[in-house]
């Protein structure tokens, strides 16, 4: 019978080492649970990207080159950071949203810098920025006025 007791005692020792270590486990999600929402709570920002959850993605207008680019641009961050989107996922939705003059800065791109988030933005703006669309608009004015 004596074998028997140490089994069972060992068995005991064992189930008790598991329950501690349950234990312990557990009260690290916890505080690990309580953690996250402090962070939270302190006006912190929610979890982006694969971690955020959405019922629905936001849809991107087009860009053409003829409204403003500011208003454009301050639409597609707005879109972006809502669908949690990186650097490489907006630069490929930018190039898609793209049409007439303001697609044809995707071929004045290196193919490099086709796939460059900052690249690409920095050349709408270049194009297609406040001070760029006026003169654009004078000249072509200008050049499409017939001459007497």
């Amino acid at each position: 019978m004596n074998a028997m007791e140490n089994k069972v005692t060992s068995v005991e020792t064992k189930v008790l080492k598991i329950e501690e270590n349950t234990e312990k486990a557990l009260e690290n999600v916890n505080k690990e649970i309580e953690g996250l929402k402090k962070h939270m709570s302190n006006g912190h920002e929610e979890p982006k990207g694969a971690f955020m959850l959405s019922l629905a993605t936001i849809k991107l207008l087009t860009f053409f080159g003829k409204t403003s680019r500011q208003v454009y641009k301050t639409q597609f961050t707005m879109a972006a950071e809502a669908n949690g989107w990186n650097s490489r996922v907006k630069t490929f939705h930018l190039a898609a949203s793209l049409r007439g003059d303001a697609a044809d800065i995707l071929e004045t791109l290196p193919e490099e810098q086709r796939h460059d988030f900052q690249a690409l933005s920095g050349a709408l703006e270049q194009r297609f920025g406040g001070k760029c669309t006026k003169e654009y608009s004078r000249l072509t004015c200008a050049l499409s006025t017939p001459r007497e």
